[in-house]
């Protein structure tokens, strides 16, 4: 697969799911929300938010798909405040 991508087999899986189960439980608690989203995004909204120019030099390649430009997230970054 790549350098730092995990396959999760069922004992580290299950260890995993404790995990999140238990940091998913602390979080409601506190008041947190989840919230799920893309892990690729058109090239403007990086440059917008200021990604591009600050990470440019550390994010993959840039991907053209029908005619639009798009970017893998930089890191963990949400899409949202």
């Amino acid at each position: 697969a790549g350098g730092g991508l995990v396959f999760w087999h069922p004992k580290g899986a299950l260890m995993r799911h404790q995990i999140e189960d238990y940091w998913k439980q602390m979080h409601f608690a506190d008041g947190y929300e989840l919230v799920y989203t893309p892990h690729v995004a058109k090239l403007d909204m990086w440059k917008t938010s200021g990604h591009f120019d600050f990470y440019a030099e550390n994010m993959f390649d840039q991907m053209a798909i029908e005619d639009e430009t798009y970017q893998l997230r930089p890191m963990n970054c949400p899409f949202h405040v």
